[in-house]
C-alpha cells in the first residue's frame, strides 16, 4: 500500500506593524516648508499619501501540512523454519489466523529424538550410580583421586547429552517466536522438514510503520510526536491517525532529504 502522509507543524506567531514611522517623517517634513511653498508642498503631500491600516499585534496559530508517498510495512516479521529434521505429523494453523508468542504451530515426527532422550538418560543414571559409589569411597580414602575425578567428569559429561536430547526434542515442536498473523504457510501435512527450512512467515501488523523521505527545509518543522493522518489507495475515502515515531538526524546529500518515521496503530486493539 502507498500512503500519503500530512504531517502538523508547529504553530508560528504574526505581528502586524503599523506605519507610524512614516506617517512621522511626512508631518516633519511639512512642518519644515513655509509660504507659498509650504503650501504647495503639503498639497502634494497629502496628494502623494497612502492609505494605511493601523492594526494591534497578536498571535495566531496556523497549520503547516506535508505531504509524501511512502511504502507501508509492519515492524515484525518473522520466518520460523525448522530446527531439526522431520515428518510433519500435525499442522494446528492456517494463513490469516492470529497466533501469540509461544504458540504451538505444527507437530514434527518426534519418534527418533525420544528415542535418544531415553537412551541419554539411561546412560545418566548409570554414570550417577558410579559417580556415587566412588565418591563414598573417596570419602572412606578407598576410591583413588583419578577414578573419582573420572566419573564426576563422566557424569557432568552426560547430564550435557541429556540436556542436548531434551533440547532436540523440543525442536520437534514448532512454535510463534512472535505475535502476528501467519501470512504465508510454506509446508503441507505429511512434508518432510529439513533442518533450516522456512514453514511459516508471520507478521506483526500493529503498528505498522511508513518512512517519508521530506526535504531538508522542514527539518525543524517536523519532530517526534506529531500527528499524522494516511489515506491509502486500496481504501479510497478512509483515513488512519498516526503520529511521527522518529526523524533521522542526518540529510542524505544526493537528495537533500531526510527520513521521517510514521508509525499507525490498531485503534481498535486495547
Amino acid at each position: 500500500m502507498y500512503p500519503t502522509v500530512a504531517s502538523n507543524g508547529l504553530s508560528r506567531t504574526f505581528r502586524q506593524a503599523g506605519t507610524c514611522t512614516l506617517l512621522l517623517a511626512m508631518a516633519m517634513l511639512a512642518a519644515c516648508s513655509g509660504g507659498a511653498n509650504g503650501a504647495k508642498d503639503q498639497d502634494a503631500s497629502a496628494h502623494a499619501s497612502i492609505p494605511v491600516e493601523v492594526a494591534s499585534a497578536n498571535h495566531q496559530s496556523v497549520t503547516a501540512h506535508y505531504s509524501g508517498t511512502a511504502t507501508l510495512e509492519a515492524v515484525g516479521d518473522a520466518q520460523v523454519v525448522s530446527k531439526t529434521t522431520g515428518i510433519v505429523l500435525k499442522m494446528l494453523v492456517e494463513e490469516g489466523m492470529r497466533v501469540q508468542k509461544g504458540q504451538l504451530l505444527a507437530m514434527l515426527d518426534d519418534d527418533l529424538a525420544r528415542n535418544k532422550l531415553a537412551q541419554a538418560t539411561a546412560t545418566l543414571r548409570k554414570a550417577e550410580a558410579a559417580f556415587d559409589k566412588a565418591e563414598k569411597g573417596f570419602a572412606l580414602k578407598i576410591t583413588p583421586r583419578a577414578d573419582y575425578d573420572r566419573d564426576k567428569y563422566d557424569l557432568e559429561n552426560q547430564r550435557a547429552v541429556v540436556g542436548g536430547a531434551q533440547l532436540d526434542l523440543s525442536y520437534t515442536r514448532i512454535v510463534a517466536p512472535i505475535s502476528g498473523v501467519i501470512a504465508k504457510r510454506s509446508v503441507k501435512l505429511g512434508n518432510l522438514v529439513q533442518t533450516n527450512q522456512t514453514l511459516f512467515e508471520i507478521v506483526d501488523m500493529d503498528p505498522l510503520q511508513a518512512v517519508l523521505n521530506v526535504p531538508e527545509r522542514d527539518l525543524d518543522t517536523l519532530k517526534p510526536g506529531q500527528p499524522v493522518r494516511m489515506k491509502v489507495d486500496a481504501l479510497t475515502g478512509k483515513t488512519f491517525d498516526g503520529t511521527i515515531a522518529r526523524i533521522a538526524p542526518v540529510v542524505d546529500a544526493a537528495s537533500g532529504t531526510f527520513r521521517a518515521t510514521c508509525e499507525f496503530r490498531d485503534a481498535t486493539r486495547t
